[in-house]
């Protein structure tokens, strides 16, 4: 059996650890294929901070703890899909916003749901 590593997720630095050596995020490493260049910087924010938004009212959905009537009217139709995709599809969250990484490849990421 492998031995385990431990991962540690810095929030407000968005820093994985692995047994307290640094790895890329999948962000990080996907960041490489990607030329942003020509996108304004404050653009580039305002789409990441809204789609952590985005992230956190699925998050918190999926095991029971959103107050729907408190959501910034913007994110509801994001939601509202993503409601929509788990009855269509019959799907089940069985894990959500779940931390994980690659020992060999050594990324790190968070997995949606």
């Amino acid at each position: 059996m492998a031995e385990r590593l431990h991962l540690q997720f810095d929030q407000a630095a968005h820093r994985y650890t692995v047994d307290g050596q640094v790895w890329p995020s999948v962000t990080q490493v996907l960041d490489l294929l990607q030329d942003w260049s020509r996108v304004d910087l404050r653009v580039l924010m305002a789409a990441a901070q809204f789609g952590d938004h985005v992230h956190q009212a699925c998050h918190l959905w999926n095991v029971g703890r959103l107050d729907e009537d408190s959501l910034d009217a913007p994110l509801v139709p994001y939601l509202n899909a993503w409601k929509r995709f788990i009855a269509e599809t019959g799907a089940s969250v069985i894990e959500s916003e779940l931390r994980v990484y690659h020992p060999k490849l050594r990324y790190a990421g968070t997995l949606d749901a």
